[in-house]
C-alpha cells in the first residue's frame, strides 16, 4: 500500500504511534496545527490517503475559535475537489468528542483514545480501495424528491467493474437501504442528494441530505466501505455542504464547478463529478484484477492451478529468442559470469526443450489486483540509465504486457524441482537472494539478461539430469529508482532501499552493475504480488 497519512495532533508523541501505517508501507507525516495540516494537504492532496486528527479545540484554541479537527476537514474537502483527487478517509481520535457531532461534521471514523483501534479501521478501508477491482459490484445511491429515476439515464458508466445505482424520493428510505447494504458487507460506491427539504420536509424537522450523511456515516464507521458523498443545492452554500462532510459540492456559488463545467445542467455537473471519482477509484479495462489473458487455456469463476504444456511452435520461438536474445557473452564466447555463477561453468548457449505456462487462478488474481493498484507510472526510461528498456521488452513474440505501470517480462533462476513450489506459492521475498547474497538488500531478485539468471538455475534429478529451469516472469516494476552500488558497501543506498522497505516510495530498485563495471543489471521488488511466474523454462546448456 502507498500513500500520504496526514496526521494533527498537539500531542508531540503521536509520531510514535503510527506504527501499523508505516508498517502497510504507508507515509506519515505529523503535524501539530490545523493549520499546517491544510497547507501540506493543498501541496500533496493526491498522494494523501488519510487525515487524522484530535478535536484541535484545547490550549485555548476553542475559545478563539480556531480551526478545530471538523474545519479542518471542510477545509480540505474543498481542496480536494478543486484538484480532483480521491476523497481521503477522515478520522477523528479524541478523549472527549461527541460521536454523532463528528459525523455531522464529515468523519469517517471516531475512536476514543484508542490509536491502534483507529488506525485499523481506517487501514481496512484503505485495503478495501486498493482491492475495489477483485470481482466487486457497487451501488450508486441516489436521492431526490422529484422522481430521481429520470436522471439515472445521465449516468453513464463505462468502468470495468459493475456499478448499479439506487434511487429514492425520501432519505429515510435511502437510509435504512444503506444500513441493509452495509451489514451484508456490500459496497456502496456513492450516496448523491438534492437538499431534500421542499414540500414541508424542513418545517416538519424531517432528515435532509446532511442527515443521511451523517447516519450513513456512522453505519459505514466499521465497515470497510466509505462513499463519497454527493449534494446539489440551489440554495445551500458551497461552505455549508462542505462542513456537513460532502465531497461534491454542486451549488451556486461553486466557482470551481463552474470552471470545470461551463455547459450543462447542475444535474449533469453532479454526474460528471461522481463518475469521476469512481474513475479515479477503480481501475481502467486494461488493469482488470479479474481478467485472465485471453490465450490461456483456463478462464471463467472457477478456482484452477495448472501447468500447461506449451505446444504453439510462434509462442515457442519467441521463448527461445528470449533465451538467446538476452544471453551476454565474454571475450571467450561463453557467457559472461559474475562472481555469483559456480567455478567451472562456462555455457555457450541456451536450447530450450519444454516450456509450460502457469496458470494459477489465486497467484493471478493477487498479481492482477496488485497491477491495478500501482496505477499510471512514469516511465522506465526516465529511470533506466545508459541501459534504456529492460532486454525482454525487445524480445518478439511475447504476449503483450500493460506498459503504464511498467509491466516487463524477467528472468529468475531456479531448478525443475525447485519451480513447482515457486509456482504455486510465488517468491518467499524474506529468503530471496539468501542463495547468493543480497546485493542490493532484501527482496525479489530478477533479470533481464538470461545468462545472470542462469547463474543461479541448478540442473534437476533423475529425468530433468543434466536439465535446468529458468522462471520467466510478468513483474510490475511501478515507480524505480536506479542504483550503481551494492546495499553493504555504500551507505546512502543502504538507507534508500531500507527506507523504500520501510515506507513504499518506489515498488523496484534496479541494481545496475551494467554501467558501473560492465556486468549486469538486476530488478529487485519487495511484494510477492509483484510478480506472476508465468512461464517454466526447461534447458539445455551447451558448453
Amino acid at each position: 500500500m502507498r500513500g500520504v497519512v496526514l496526521w494533527c495532533d498537539s500531542d508531540v508523541s503521536v509520531a510514535k504511534s503510527a506504527n501499523l501505517f508505516r508498517a502497510a508501507g504507508l507515509e506519515v507525516r505529523c503535524m501539530h496545527e490545523p493549520e499546517e495540516v491544510l497547507a501540506e494537504y493543498s501541496l500533496r492532496g493526491k498522494d494523501v490517503v488519510a487525515i487524522v486528527s484530535s478535536m484541535m479545540e484545547s490550549g485555548g484554541r476553542k475559545e478563539r475559535r480556531a480551526m478545530n479537527a471538523l474545519g479542518l476537514f471542510a477545509a480540505c474537502r474543498e481542496v480536494c475537489y478543486s484538484i480532483e483527487a480521491m476523497p481521503p478517509i477522515y478520522a477523528i481520535i479524541s478523549s472527549s468528542a461527541d460521536r454523532a457531532t463528528c459525523f455531522a461534521g464529515g468523519a469517517d471514523a471516531v475512536l476514543i483514545g484508542k490509536r491502534k483501534r483507529l488506525q485499523e479501521l481506517v487501514m481496512e478501508k484503505l485495503q478495501a480501495r486498493c482491492t475495489v477491482a477483485d470481482g466487486c459490484s457497487m451501488t450508486v445511491l441516489w436521492c431526490d424528491s422529484s422522481d430521481p429515476s429520470s436522471k439515472v439515464d445521465a449516468f453513464q458508466w463505462t468502468g470495468a467493474v459493475d456499478v448499479s445505482v439506487s434511487t429514492f424520493k425520501g432519505v429515510e428510505e435511502m437510509v435504512a437501504v444503506a444500513e441493509g447494504m452495509l451489514s451484508r458487507g456490500e459496497r456502496i460506491g456513492a450516496v448523491i442528494s438534492s437538499m431534500m427539504e421542499s414540500g414541508g420536509r424542513k418545517e416538519q424537522g424531517l432528515m435532509n441530505a446532511f442527515d443521511s450523511f451523517s447516519k450513513i456515516r456512522a453505519l459505514a464507521e466499521s465497515s470497510s466501505c466509505r462513499p463519497s458523498y454527493a449534494i446539489i443545492s440551489g440554495s445551500a452554500t458551497m461552505d455549508t455542504c462542505y462542513a456537513h462532510g460532502a465531497d461534491i459540492a454542486i451549488t451556486k456559488d461553486n466557482a470551481v464547478r463552474k470552471e470545470r463545467h461551463p455547459t450543462g445542467s447542475m444535474w449533469d455537473h453532479l454526474v460528471k463529478d461522481v463518475v469521476a471519482q469512481l474513475s479515479a477509484l477503480l481501475p481502467s479495462n486494461d488493469h482488470v484484477a479479474d481478467a485472465f489473458p485471453e490465450y490461456w487455456k483456463n478462464q471463467g469463476d472457477d478456482t484452477f492451478s495448472e501447468m500447461v504444456t506449451i505446444h504453439d511452435a510462434a509462442l515457442n520461438d519467441a521463448l527461445q529468442a528470449a533465451l538467446r536474445d538476452t544471453f551476454k557473452r565474454g571475450d571467450d564466447g561463453t557467457a559472461h559470469s559474475t562472481r555469483d555463477r559456480p567455478p567451472g561453468e562456462r555455457p555457450k548457449d541456451f536450447r530450450l526443450v519444454q516450456a509450460y505456462r502457469i496458470e494459477d487462478y489465486h497467484l493471478w488474481r493477487k498479481y492482477s489486483a496488485f497491477r491495478a493498484r500501482v496505477g499510471p507510472c512514469d516511465d522506465f526510461e526516465l529511470c533506466a540509465g545508459p541501459g534504456g528498456s529492460p532486454k525482454t521488452s525487445l524480445v518478439d513474440g511475447l504476449p503483450h504486457l500493460t506498459t503504464s505501470v511498467n509491466e516487463t517480462y524477467l528472468f529468475h533462476g531456479t531448478s525443475p524441482e525447485a519451480a513447482n513450489g515457486i509456482i504455486h506459492t510465488g517468491f518467499r521475498i524474506d529468503l530471496a537472494g539468501t542463495a547468493a547474497g543480497c546485493a542490493f538488500g532484501k527482496g525479489a531478485y530478477l533479470a533481464e539478461a538470461s545468462t545472470k539468471s542462469d547463474e543461479y538455475a541448478r540442473s534437476g534429478d533423475g529425468i530433468f539430469g543434466r536439465m535446468y529451469a529458468m522462471l520467466l516472469c510478468r513483474t510490475v516494476l511501478g515507480r524505480t529508482v536506479r542504483v550503481e552500488d551494492f546495499y553493504h558497501s555504500d551507505d546512502d543506498v543502504r538507507d534508500l532501499v531500507d527506507g523504500i522497505i520501510a515506507n513504499g516510495t518506489h515498488d523496484c530498485v534496479l541494481g545496475d552493475r551494467e554501467s558501473k563495471v560492465g556486468t549486469y543489471r538486476e530488478f529487485i521488488v519487495f511484494k510477492r504480488e509483484q510478480i506472476y511466474p508465468e512461464f517454466v523454462l526447461l534447458y539445455h546448456r551447451d558448453c
